[in-house]
């Protein structure tokens, strides 16, 4: 079965992923992860195309739409997702 994601969920999941903005005043939804730990976790996850250059933020969520339509896309959004959801990421943080 197909993987399309909405925008809506892709920047869902990209706040997850990085913890949102740094200037954001509200408590992030993930676990906070800086450009370079994001490049980590997108390459753990067999991801090369991380983040480059402008907000980190938005820069991953142009990487998670860009992996839509590739040829591994599908299963690449799927070990992303997966990663996303570990609940060892969350040991330190069990309330989010």
């Amino acid at each position: 079965m197909p993987l399309p994601l909405s925008s809506q969920t892709i920047e869902a999941l990209a706040e997850v992923i990085s913890g949102g903005s740094a200037n954001d005043p509200n408590p992030p939804i993930g676990i906070y992860r800086q450009g370079w730990r994001i490049e980590a976790f997108m390459k753990s996850h067999g991801v090369e195309r991380g983040i480059s250059g402008g907000s980190r933020v938005s820069s991953l969520i142009g990487a998670l739409a860009g992996l839509q339509g590739q040829p591994d896309g599908e299963s690449a959004l799927r070990r992303v997702i997966e990663g996303a959801a570990d609940p060892r990421d969350f040991a330190k943080a069990p309330e989010k």
